[in-house]
């Protein structure tokens, strides 16, 4: 990440972060390209847009399935082994 100092009317600085970006070429079947293309004019938003959203859900829902992989020793030492459990825990 960059920072970007901006000053406002009052002339105090303020810092934002923006992502540097990087490039990457990512090779699909047509089928799937002719899907992302049509669901990107249905929603008006550009293919990169949409790849990025997609591949953000992705990675939060990876990691959320690492964290509970590690986790399930610690629940399951007490006495937690099911979804139900932690319902039950927290209801």
């Amino acid at each position: 990440m960059y920072c970007q100092r901006t000053f406002p009317p009052d002339n105090t600085p303020i810092e934002k972060e923006h992502p540097v970006r990087g490039t990457i070429t990512v090779s699909l079947p047509e089928a799937m390209k002719a899907d992302l293309d049509e669901a990107t004019k249905k929603e008006g938003i550009s293919r990169s847009e949409m790849i990025r959203e997609a591949l953000k859900e992705y990675l939060i829902v990876r990691r959320f399935k690492q964290l509970r992989q590690e986790m399930i020793p610690y629940a399951q030492n007490q006495g937690i082994h099911t979804d139900q459990d932690v319902f039950d825990r927290i209801s």
